[in-house]
C-alpha cells in the first residue's frame, strides 16, 4: 500500500481492534489474504470494509445480508453512475467491488474469488447466530477428522510438498496442480 492508503487507515484509528477482529476472523477461517493462490480478503479489504461498516460487527451483519454482487463506494466517488462503466471490465468481475478510498478507479477486492466471498457471508450468519470465540481460532485439518466426516463416502487424500521457491509462485503452481485434478 502506498502512503497515501496508510494515511486513509490511519484517519480512522479509533477502529483499530475493530479491524484486528475482522483480520484475526477471517485469518482462522482461511479466507485471508490477497496472493493469487489464496484469492481472499487482503488486510486493506478488511479495514476499508470494517471501517465502512463501523465496527467488526457491522461488517457481519452487512456481510450476511450481502447478494450475489456488492459494491461499496466508501467515499461516494461514483455515486448516481454506472460503476460498470466507470472501471476497467477487469475490475468488475469479482463478486465484490470496493472502491479504493484513495484511488477511485480501482477496486480493491478485485482478486477476491466467489468461493472466499460466499464464505464470508455464510460465516457471518453463523457467527451473528452463535457468537463465538471459535470463530478466531485457527482449525488444523486432521486427516482422522476428515475421515469421520466423510464416513461411508469415499475419501481421496493427495499430498503435495511445495518446491522450494518464492511462496507466492509456489502456491500459484500448486494451486494449478489442484485445479487440474
Amino acid at each position: 500500500v502506498s502512503p497515501f492508503h496508510v494515511r486513509w487507515v490511519r484517519k480512522h484509528k479509533d477502529i483499530t481492534d475493530e479491524i484486528r477482529l475482522a483480520k484475526a476472523f477471517c485469518k482462522a477461517n482461511k479466507i485471508y489474504g490477497a496472493e493469487s493462490y489464496i484469492k481472499g480478503f487482503s488486510g486493506y479489504v478488511l479495514e476499508i470494509l470494517t471501517v465502512h461498516y463501523g465496527s467488526f460487527n457491522g461488517l457481519m451483519r452487512h456481510a450476511a445480508k450481502w447478494g450475489a454482487k456488492t459494491i461499496i463506494d466508501a467515499e461516494n466517488f461514483h455515486r448516481g453512475k454506472d460503476i460498470g462503466k466507470e472501471l476497467n471490465i477487469a475490475k468488475v468481475q469479482s463478486p465484490l467491488i470496493l472502491i479504493d478510498p484513495v484511488q477511485k478507479d480501482r477496486n480493491v477486492a478485485a482478486g477476491l474469488d466467489r468461493e472466499k466471498y460466499d464464505k464470508l457471508k455464510s460465516l457471518a450468519k453463523e457467527f451473528l447466530k452463535n457468537p463465538s470465540e471459535d470463530y478466531f481460532v485457527k482449525k488444523k485439518i486432521e486427516i482422522e477428522n476428515l475421515r469421520k466426516m466423510t464416513k461411508g463416502k469415499k475419501l481421496i487424500l493427495i499430498e503435495a510438498e511445495p518446491l522450494d521457491g518464492k511462496k507466492d509462485v509456489v502456491g500459484a503452481k500448486l494451486m494449478k496442480f489442484l485445479e487440474t485434478i
